[in-house]
């Protein structure tokens, strides 16, 4: 995705990322241009922490910052008085199997492998909606990459490494390569 970031203290930046005290929630954030996102500051609102992929915290991070690149609830949810306008996805893509904007069915995961965990990653539709706001990254080389999944949880891509949790839903995207799975050390 053609997305590049980088780090300033200018108040004139484009995104904005702070802590807040609140109650019931984990986090909001601010649609584009406005690009504000705060996350609780007490942990009991984001669980498990914003560092552990699989837990609730890293979830809500990964879906504010969601909003703040554009994108929205795939229903009128109708939360704290505010309202999506549509078009809304059909009810049966309100899940977070097909987007972590979904709070409708967000933790059916733990019905399969009662693991408690939550979607670590953007789902294949809000891949699709970055994709349409931003378009493919540019300048990157087609190369074979092989990505090596461990008991450790983490993967590799060329030298490159990542941790994901093994026991929570992830997508991985990877438009400009012929891509690898490697799951022998499993």
């Amino acid at each position: 995705i053609n997305l590049h970031f980088t780090y300033t203290t200018s108040a004139s930046s484009n995104i904005k990322l702070g802590y807040e005290n609140m109650s019931g929630a984990g986090g909001y954030a601010q649609y584009p241009p406005n690009g504000h996102l705060y996350i609780a500051s007490t942990s009991a609102n984001v669980g498990g922490g914003l560092e552990t992929g699989g837990s609730y915290g890293f979830a809500t991070l990964i879906h504010e910052f969601g909003h703040v690149l554009g994108l929205k609830h795939p229903e009128n949810y109708a939360l704290l008085g505010s309202s999506d306008p549509g078009p809304y996805l059909p009810t049966s893509l309100d899940t977070a199997y097909a987007t972590i904007m979904s709070y409708s069915d967000f933790v059916a995961w733990n019905s399969i492998n009662q693991s408690g965990m939550y979607c670590q990653s953007y789902m294949p539709i809000d891949i699709t909606a970055l994709l349409s706001l931003y378009g493919s990254a540019v300048g990157i080389p087609n190369t074979n990459f092989t990505y090596q999944f461990s008991s450790t949880a983490a993967f590799t891509d060329n030298g490159q490494s990542a941790t994901v949790n093994m026991l929570a839903p992830f997508y991985l995207y990877d438009a400009n390569h012929s891509v690898n799975l490697d799951f022998s050390q499993l």
